[in-house]
């Protein structure tokens, strides 16, 4: 039997069990066996993200410019600021308030993480 003939109700219900563990490399290999699980894994992988640095987050709108699609999967964010070198509020931290809402039309959450001032980041 081949992967390409394997029902995908079967492959949802293996995505969903790896999805409930959290083991969110396991999803990113299920993304690159073929079309079916690659689709099927999407929702689960962006799911829940979180930015830590301006790089990250740089990647992720840059990712959500060129596949506007994974906006939608996206539930929850977290912005959990790297702590050391660089104090909060960091310049990235504006752009997240600024740009990211009106990329992501099935947010739901919002999780703030040793973020204790915006600063003058904001421009709203």
């Amino acid at each position: 039997m081949s992967l390409d003939s394997v029902p995908v109700e079967l492959i949802v219900k293996f995505v969903e069990f790896v999805h409930t563990d959290s083991d969110v490399p396991t999803l990113q290999a299920c993304a690159l066996v073929n079309r079916a699980w690659h689709f099927a894994s999407r929702p689960y992988i962006f799911h829940s993200v979180t930015i830590s640095t301006g790089a990250s987050l740089t990647e992720f709108e840059h990712l959500l410019d060129h596949e506007p699609s994974v906006g939608a999967f996206v539930r929850t964010l977290t912005v959990k600021p790297v702590v050391g070198a660089v104090s909060t509020p960091s310049p990235w931290l504006g752009r997240i308030v600024d740009h990211l809402p009106e990329k992501l039309p099935s947010l739901s959450a919002i999780r703030l993480v040793k973020i204790y001032d915006f600063g003058e980041h904001i421009t709203h």
